[in-house]
């Protein structure tokens, strides 16, 4: 995905090496939003 958009493979890794470095990894417990999302929709149109 990274290669064809950016059309050099060593610039593309560089990229995606920083972009990754520079990250903070968030884990998140319960149930999802869109899950809630969905299931409000899904009422309305009942209604």
């Amino acid at each position: 995905m990274w290669h064809p958009a950016i059309k050099d493979m060593t610039i593309a890794d560089a990229l995606l090496d920083q972009i990754l470095y520079a990250t903070h990894r968030i884990e998140l417990e319960g149930d999802t939003m869109r899950k809630t999302d969905v299931d409000n929709s899904a009422q309305k149109d009942a209604d």
